[in-house]
């Protein structure tokens, strides 16, 4: 696997092969965005209105946004594995909750046992879903780092559990028109999550 923090390679033998099943050109032409490692994009000023940005302008186009089921609520865990992962999992485990967990292809190829744990553990029945391999803001990447960044962590997933999720929600919930099209082509649907009021 790569490094684990860092955003992938897009020149590793795996990703030509990766690159090679799926159809990138295609991908809507919206202006990259600027971060900091480890932080949110910023939003840029002059983004058209064809790109649907769900951190900057609330736009989900596709995205699943709302929990089906009415009167119901779905709990979620963001960021994992790490160490401490196994607290909440026994406490959710005593107490017949169900949760969805998006984890960080790094940490799962740093934590498969956890990862694991969490997926198979049939009294728990949690799904496990994805952010990307490296935590990065999604709009400051390539094409081919996108794909990157999400099939390391299938990789890592499948390695770990056996399973291939089809979900991904973004850091920061950085998605725009261009990250569903690269989704989509990967195999991916988007989730969010419902805003406060």
């Amino acid at each position: 696997f790569p490094p684990v923090g860092r955003v992938p390679p897009v020149d590793a033998p795996q990703m030509h092969q990766w690159l090679s099943q799926v159809n990138l050109s295609g991908a809507p032409e919206i202006p990259l965005n600027m971060a900091q490692p480890g932080n949110p994009p910023t939003c840029l000023s002059k983004v058209p209105d064809s790109a649907c940005n769900w951190l900057c302008d609330g736009c989900s186009a596709d995205d699943v946004v709302d929990y089906p089921v009415k009167k119901e609520w779905a709990t979620t865990f963001e960021n994992g594995p790490t160490e401490a992962t196994s607290e909440p999992l026994n406490v959710l485990k005593t107490m017949k909750v169900k949760a969805t967990f998006f984890v960080i292809g790094g940490n799962v190829a740093e934590y498969p046992k956890i990862t694991r744990y969490w997926r198979v553990d049939d009294n728990l029945l949690n799904l496990l879903f994805k952010y990307n391999w490296s935590h990065t803001a999604f709009t400051t990447g390539t094409n081919e780092v996108i794909a990157a960044e999400v099939r390391w962590t299938e990789m890592a997933i499948l390695d770990a559990t056996g399973h291939k999720v089809k979900y991904v929600r973004t850091p920061y919930g950085d998605f725009d028109n261009r990250i569903r099209y690269i989704l989509k082509e990967l195999g991916y649907t988007a989730v969010q999550w419902t805003r406060g009021p």
